[in-house]
This record gives structure tokens, sequence and C-alpha cells, in this order.
């Protein structure tokens, strides 16, 4: 069945690059559907191929990098690098690795280098499970679920993100559901009308 009618934000594709994470090409989702045929589904088939990309290069990022690897995927999840979730990510960075902002901007703009091969989804998630214990795994899926919450709004996409990386570094889903409740009861410009996500929908 054809898609006759998308809504979009801006009304056309975007392409999620400058993240690193190679050309995503995805569509603004709001919980709508055309003629039938589930958008979403169209979303995971998007990040599917990103999460099960081949791996060639055996060399290992370091934890500052590997961390915000992930903290960069979250704010390019929405298509959006915005102001706010950029900020966030300053000032995370600056807490747990103890760096200046010049550092911090550096080890974003090694992050989003597209070319990087130790840069790859299967390689970080090693890196993070050999060398952080779960307390430590937790605490960055609470950064990167602040970075998702710093522009007020909630994508389908950075629901995907977490979810599948939460399960990906060995962090129950019930201790994820909790972190994320405790962080959105602190964020009151959350409502259903800027929580573009759906429960039925899950990337495997």
């Amino acid at each position: 069945m054809s898609i006759s009618i998308v809504i979009l934000q801006s009304e056309k594709l975007f392409k999620i690059t400058q993240s690193g994470f190679g050309i995503i090409t995805a569509y603004k989702w709001y919980m709508q559907r055309a003629e039938g045929t589930d958008i979403g589904g169209i979303m995971l088939a998007s990040i599917r191929e990103w999460w099960h990309q081949e791996e060639n290069c055996n060399q290992q990022p370091g934890l500052d990098l590997a961390v915000t690897k992930l903290m960069v995927g979250m704010m390019a999840m929405d298509g959006v690098m915005g102001d706010e979730q950029q900020a966030e990510i300053m000032q995370l960075l600056q807490v747990r690795f103890s760096l200046t902002e010049v550092e911090c901007a550096e080890l974003m703009e090694q992050a989003m280098d597209s070319s990087r091969t130790d840069l790859k989804i299967s390689k970080i998630v090693k890196q993070i499970e050999r060398q952080y214990s779960e307390a430590d795994r937790v605490k960055i899926l609470e950064q990167l679920w602040s970075i998702a919450l710093a522009d007020g709004n909630v994508d389908f996409l950075e629901e995907q993100y977490i979810n599948r990386l939460s399960a990906l570094i060995g962090v129950s889903a019930s201790t994820l559901s909790d972190l994320k409740e405790r962080l959105e009861k602190n964020k009151a410009s959350l409502t259903e009308h800027n929580r573009h996500v759906a429960s039925d929908h899950v990337v495997s």
C-alpha cells in the first residue's frame, strides 16, 4: 500500500548525517498513519539498518569518545541538532570527564566524524560494557535521556534509540523505565502533545 499523506514538521525528508552514524534517511514521525500504512515501520527500517551494520575494524575508541558518540547520536535522532541538546551534552561531558568547553567541542567534532571505523555501535557497546559497571551504564542512560528531554520533546526515534541501547549494554527494561519516569517528572514541559512515541514498536 502506498503512502499518499505524510505529516512532517518540515514537510520533507531529512538525513541524519552530522551524528556520524552514516546516512540514515528518516521521516519526522508524528504518530500519524497514512491510508492504513504504519509510518513508524518506515522509521524502524532506517534505524535497524544502522544498528545492524557490519564491522570491519578492530580499533577501539576511548571511553570519553565512545560516550560522546552515544550522546551525539541521541541528539541527532530527531534530525535537529538543537542548541538546548548541544548545551546539555557540553555540560555532561564537562562533569563526567572534567573537560574544558574547548575539549568538549573537539570531542563532539570527533564523534560526528562518519569516516571513523572505530565508532561503530558494536565497538562502542563492547567498550562500555567491558569498562563500566552496571551502575555506571545506568548513569550513561540517564544522561542520554536528559539529552532527549533537553528540547522539551521526545521523538519516536529517540525512544527507540535508548530502548535498544539499554538492551545492548545490559540494563533491564524495568530499570530504564524507572529512570525515564524519574527524569520526566522534572520536565514540566513534556506532555502527550510533544511526546511522539509508540509502545507497540520495538527495534530488534
